[in-house]
């Protein structure tokens, strides 16, 4: 596992999908002040939540990697979650982005409502 600044993490996040994803136009535009973790192709993007103990959880991934994501995404997400000692991660993604919620449903998390008229499908998973 790898903490990277934010500069480092900006290749996982360049493709148009994953700016889609993380609602960005750029990723010039991924913020500072986030946790940004590494396992070989894909990026987690960690930032608190207002509720002790749960963090909201964003992924950039290289395309090269796609099909092949699973493994080194919930090691991504088990490693943050020792360290931050994590409780609950929280996922909101755009409902037209149906591969990035079968995604999250492959790594655990479950729907657990929308927001926006059902436009975002809200995710979580308890650590």
């Amino acid at each position: 596992m790898q903490r990277l600044s934010v500069a480092e993490a900006r290749p996982f996040f360049e493709h148009p999908t994953q700016l889609r994803g993380a609602m960005l136009a750029c990723a010039d535009d991924l913020p500072e002040g986030v946790e940004y973790r590494a396992c070989g192709p894909v990026c987690g993007a960690f930032h608190r939540a207002p509720w002790p103990g749960a963090w909201f959880a964003h992924y950039g991934v290289k395309p090269e990697a796609w099909g092949r994501l699973i493994e080194p995404a919930r090691a991504v997400l088990t490693d943050f979650a020792h360290e931050a000692d994590a409780t609950l991660f929280i996922g909101w993604t755009p409902a037209s982005n149906r591969a990035a919620i079968a995604f999250a449903k492959r790594l655990g998390f479950a729907v657990t409502g929308t927001l926006d008229g059902g436009a975002v499908i809200c995710t979580e998973m308890r650590v």
